[in-house]
C-alpha cells in the first residue's frame, strides 16, 4: 500500500518519531518500512507493540490511500453496464464465476487487476480487462478490450 500523510511525513518518520524514540529499528525493519510493505509494517508493529494492530496505529494519523481515491473515480465513471451487456451478448463466460459475470463480478475483477498494477507498476490483463499503472505519471487506467492488433 502506498500512503501519504497530509503533513508530508512518511510512515517510517511517524513510527520512529512518535513511538520509537527509545527503541531504534533494525536495518531489516527499516528496509521493510522504506518499501511501505503492509505485511512488513504489521510485523514491525506487532514486534514493537506486543500485538497492537497496525491499523490502530495508523488510524491515529490522517492517511490518504491514493489507490482508493483512484479506484473510486474509476468505479464511478467506468461504464459497467455496457461491459455487462457486451459480455451477455457475446455469451462471454468466466470460469472463475461459472458463467457470465455480473457487475459485481466485473468490479471485483477490475479492482484486483488495478490493485496489482498499482502495487507493482506496469500492465496487467485478464478476462477482457486491462489495467495499467504508470508510476512516474501516477496514471491508473482500466479498459475493456474486445479486439486489438499490434505489429
Amino acid at each position: 500500500m502506498k500512503y501519504k500523510f497530509k503533513d508530508g511525513k512518511s510512515v517510517q518518520d511517524y513510527i520512529e518519531i512518535q513511538y520509537l524514540s527509545d527503541m531504534p529499528l533494525t536495518t531489516q525493519e527499516r528496509d521493510c518500512l522504506a518499501t511501505k510493505d503492509y505485511t512488513a509494517l504489521m510485523q514491525v508493529a506487532e514486534r514493537i507493540y506486543n500485538g497492537v494492530i497496525l491499523e490502530k496505529i495508523m488510524s491515529l494519523f490522517d492517511i490518504v490511500d491514493h489507490f482508493q481515491e483512484k479506484w473510486e473515480e474509476i468505479e464511478k465513471n467506468f461504464d459497467w453496464e455496457r461491459v455487462e451487456k457486451v459480455m451477455n451478448f457475446l455469451d462471454w463466460k468466466w470460469y472463475t464465476v461459472d458463467g457470465i459475470p455480473n457487475i459485481r463480478d466485473l468490479k471485483h475483477k477490475a479492482y484486483n487487476l488495478l490493485k496489482e498494477a498499482y502495487d507493482n507498476g506496469g500492465y496487467y490483463a485478464v478476462g477482457g480487462f486491462t489495467a495499467e499503472y504508470i508510476t512516474k505519471d501516477n496514471f491508473l487506467q482500466l479498459s475493456f478490450v474486445l479486439d486489438s492488433w499490434d505489429s
